[in-house]
């Protein structure tokens, strides 16, 4: 049975989740090491870590990672701001539409990029554990494709 994760757990999550790292001073220079990465689950197949940033404020940069166990699926949704990716291990699948099909997917391996404009309809898939990184300038939130994004 597929189990298609509802990207809307993100939003409910992000809605009162800031960094889950420490805040960098803006003025200073800021590492984190892969091990220092703190994950919260977003349920049984998905993990997210806030880097920087808090995504659901309005006009605020984050940088979020997503973890995702092998098998996810998530359901056609759209961002009111747009969503960049990048695939950081496994691969990430993803397509373009209103409907989940795989068949109109494409596989993104490790250093893969991807944008999804501000109201994009669009949906993924991985086959096996795959971490992306996403970045962009909030207010970050998910919608499914019921209701339409405006002007569809």
């Amino acid at each position: 049975m597929m189990r298609v994760l509802s990207l809307l757990v993100i939003a409910a999550l992000t809605a009162g989740l800031q960094a889950t790292q420490a805040p960098p001073d803006h003025g200073a220079h800021s590492v984190l090491a892969p091990d220092g990465v703190k994950w919260a689950p977003l349920g049984p197949t998905m993990s997210v870590a806030v880097l920087s940033g808090t995504p659901q404020q309005d006009g605020s940069p984050f940088v979020l990672r997503l973890k995702l166990a092998a098998g996810a699926t998530v359901a056609p949704h759209w961002h009111p701001v747009d969503e960049h990716l990048t695939v950081l291990s496994g691969r990430f699948h993803m397509g373009m539409g209103e409907r989940f099909d795989k068949a109109a997917g494409s596989a993104l391996a490790p250093g893969a990029y991807a944008v999804m404009p501000k109201s994009a309809i669009h949906f993924a898939w991985v086959d096996d554990e795959t971490v992306v990184q996403i970045h962009g300038v909030g207010p970050f939130t998910t919608t499914f494709v019921e209701p339409r994004p405006p002007g569809r």
